[in-house]
């Protein structure tokens, strides 16, 4: 959704939850709500403040709730957990295109709405050699801040050009 910046899995009150970080500049708190109760993930929401209580509450009555406590992290493998089981988890990626992935590949959508047309180009590559050798990128330390990628994208490719 234009406007989400990340998410980030999590757990609160026995229910898997997601975090959404969002920009209100070009969404509101009120538009991500009701993306959430239309793709049927609003089964229960929490949120911080009085204001934003009183206008998830307009929306979603009772299922809306006072965010008392932190959610705490998920394992990692449920994070991120479509992009994760995907080969294109090997491609080099900002944190939003992270987000923005994982969410299109969990909806069943197209991911060239994501992708720029060189990382489309090296999903194929990658995907080849999967193919060939699904165990080629074992070895492959992931980047963890955007400043890491371009090292990434090196040592990927060094594994791309290798047979």
């Amino acid at each position: 959704m234009p406007g989400v910046r990340s998410t980030r899995v999590g757990w609160l009150d026995g229910r898997e939850v997601v975090d959404v970080r969002f920009d209100p500049a070009l969404l509101s708190g009120t538009d991500v709500l009701r993306a959430a109760r239309e793709s049927g993930c609003a089964d229960r929401v929490w949120v911080a403040g009085r204001e934003e209580l009183e206008r998830a509450r307009d929306l979603l009555g009772e299922r809306a709730q006072p965010l008392r406590d932190e959610p705490s992290r998920a394992q990692a493998s449920d994070e991120k957990y479509y992009l994760g089981n995907s080969p294109l988890r090997f491609l080099p990626l900002t944190p939003l295109q992270v987000t923005r992935l994982n969410s299109v590949l969990g909806r069943g959508g197209d991911s060239g709405s994501v992708l720029s047309p060189r990382q489309f180009l090296l999903s194929e590559r990658i995907q080849a050699r999967l193919e060939r050798d699904p165990q080629a990128f074992a070895a492959l330390e992931p980047a963890v801040a955007v400043a890491e990628l371009a090292r990434y994208g090196q040592d990927l490719e060094r594994i791309l050009g290798a047979r």
